[in-house]
């Protein structure tokens, strides 16, 4: 089933086609990749979740006033990197034909993030003078993303516990753990460890915000598991560093004698890292600038939105 951007209605009707494309999806995945019939329904709902939301989230661009050219891909697609060149967003000139790989990366605004794909949609909008504007997601779904976070780290955790057991009593030698999760969920405090772990940028973001590495956020994971915490505990213990409720929208220009594109790139960088100070976790960026290209000859400029790649509903 496709659908087409202009047919787009954000109502149950549209919510009812995704889940029925969801559904028979997940139905034609092999069951024989899976431990069993729960671990199926398990991913079955998470691509539900992870198709819903894009479509929802996608739904606003029906208002959107004025020429605008939107790219709509799965991750890693190439979206940002098309409209890199498009757009000429290289920092010190555009890297002559033949260069390596790393000299484009070092050159090139976009892409942002981890694995070359960015976790929120980014806007580049007409401006008289350069500036971004960066719109905080919504504190719930912060929370619903760290529960996910929480969830799959702690699970991890429990994975690295039950080898380290195995080995010591099979005199050192490690036994194939199968199943390094949770599947079952008898009271609210496991039902954190059902949530979808976030995709690798979305991932890389929340560390930032909660001011974590990758070690010490797995360290924080095997305490709370020593200490019988749960993953409850260190869903608590994240959402207590995320502080989303202190957060507010930035709007952010360079100082005088920047480079702008320069200041752009490490603007963007700090955002989709979540290193800036007091940045919320991002649900949308906007990238003011002039020389956006034009519609005619004495037409309105053109908008450009790099949204969030969709996700890939059957992942094998």
């Amino acid at each position: 089933m496709t659908w087409k951007l202009s047919e787009l209605k954000l109502n149950g009707h549209l919510v009812d086609e995704a889940i029925e494309v969801a559904q028979r999806l997940a139905d034609a995945a092999p069951v024989c990749q899976h431990a069993n019939q729960r671990d199926l329904r398990h991913e079955l709902q998470s691509m539900r979740v992870k198709l819903l939301k894009s479509v929802v989230e996608s739904a606003w661009m029906l208002e959107i006033r004025g020429p605008s050219v939107v790219f709509v891909a799965p991750k890693g697609a190439g979206k940002s990197s098309v409209l890199n060149g498009r757009l000429g967003l290289w920092v010190g000139g555009e890297p002559p034909a033949g260069a390596r790989a790393d000299a484009i990366v070092e050159r090139s605004v976009l892409p942002l993030g981890a694995g070359c794909t960015t976790c929120c949609e980014v806007q580049f909008s007409h401006g008289p003078n350069w500036s971004v504007e960066v719109e905080g997601e919504q504190e719930a779904m912060v929370h619903k993303r760290i529960d996910g976070l929480a969830g799959s780290v702690y699970r991890s955790a429990q994975k690295r516990a039950k080898g380290d057991n195995a080995a010591d009593r099979n005199g050192g030698q490690t036994v194939s753990n199968t199943r390094g999760c949770v599947h079952s969920a008898n009271t609210a405090h496991e039902k954190i460890l059902l949530e979808p772990g976030p995709e690798q940028d979305v991932r890389r973001c929340l560390l930032g915000v909660c001011g974590l590495k990758e070690k010490t956020l797995g360290e924080l994971a095997d305490k709370h598991l020593r200490e019988d915490l749960g993953a409850d505990g260190l869903r608590d213990e994240l959402v207590r560093r995320a502080s989303c409720s202190t957060r507010v929208d930035l709007k952010l220009q360079p100082r005088n004698g920047a480079v702008p594109l320069a200041w752009l790139k490490n603007t963007l960088e700090k955002l989709t890292w979540g290193t800036w100070a007091s940045q919320p976790f991002p649900r949308r960026i906007v990238v003011h600038m002039p020389g956006l290209p034009r519609l005619g000859d004495d037409g309105a400029p053109v908008r450009f939105i790099d949204t969030q790649g969709l996700p890939a509903l059957v992942t094998h």
